[in-house]
């Protein structure tokens, strides 16, 4: 199912603690409710299985449109598609700080 975040457990915690918090299981929680989570003392997100999801999306795509036995370039493919999901979390994570 898709993940849920109980913000009110957050901002309860917010209020009577004053330290960092991290987020373990990220993958699948909407963009905005990452920028929440932010608001409310999360700093540091582990998103695994998001990055092994598009590593096994990249390898798909290449084997589909390419010689499955090009090891190059389905290497390339995957990393190429870690890649593009790491930044797009950086952005995201960026925007953070200015909310």
């Amino acid at each position: 199912g898709k993940p849920t975040l109980n913000f009110d457990v957050l901002r309860h915690l917010r209020e009577q603690t004053n330290i960092p918090f991290v987020l373990h299981g990220g993958t699948g929680i909407p963009p905005q409710d990452f920028l929440r989570a932010a608001s409310l003392g999360i700093c540091h997100v582990n998103i695994a299985t998001a990055g092994f999801a598009s590593l096994a999306r990249g390898a798909r795509a290449q084997v589909e449109s390419t010689r499955a036995d090009d090891y190059f370039a389905l290497s390339a493919a995957m990393v190429q598609a870690v890649y593009e999901n790491t930044k797009a979390h950086i952005r995201l994570f960026n925007q953070a700080g200015r909310t």
